[in-house]
């Protein structure tokens, strides 16, 4: 039987822990800038929303 183990972004593991470790599934969080959604951790870090959070409409939902 195989068992692996599925989170999302949320969770704020590191890429490279995530990638390196079999059984770990990564399911990124939608981030949405300004009605462009990107995908988290992949085309936004968060810094990058941290930095934008007074200036920009920021908002999350489930990945679609």
């Amino acid at each position: 039987m195989k068992v692996a183990v599925i989170t999302d972004s949320g969770s704020n593991l590191q890429l490279d822990y995530v990638n390196s470790t079999n059984n770990l599934k990564y399911i990124p969080l939608q981030i949405n800038v300004d009605g462009v959604y990107y995908r988290d951790s992949y085309e936004i870090t968060a810094e990058r929303v941290y930095e934008q959070l007074n200036d920009k409409h920021i908002k999350t939902s489930l990945p679609q």
